[in-house]
């Protein structure tokens, strides 16, 4: 009877401490905020440590871009004196 009364202890705990923590989406958000130019693949912050490699480094990625102003595929460059392509 202890045992059982231990492990439903136990249990309960477990739910009630996994129900009180962020969610994936919530973390995704912290990582988010907390990344800066020093970051890197390697050197996450710990807002990060709990998302999975790859959201990490597709997160870490968009950030990047973000910070070298944008980048769209379709666009040529407004620098650019000579158009891309024939017409």
């Amino acid at each position: 009877m202890r045992i059982r009364t231990t492990v439903l202890a136990a249990l309960t705990a477990g739910l009630l401490l996994t129900g009180c923590g962020k969610s994936y989406d919530q973390s995704v958000k912290d990582c988010r905020a907390a990344l800066s130019v020093e970051h890197t693949v390697t050197n996450r912050p710990a807002a990060c440590n709990d998302l999975k490699e790859e959201d990490y480094k597709l997160i870490l990625a968009h950030y990047v871009t973000e910070q070298a102003g944008g980048f769209d595929p379709f666009s040529p460059s407004p620098d650019a004196d000579e158009p891309l392509w024939d017409e």
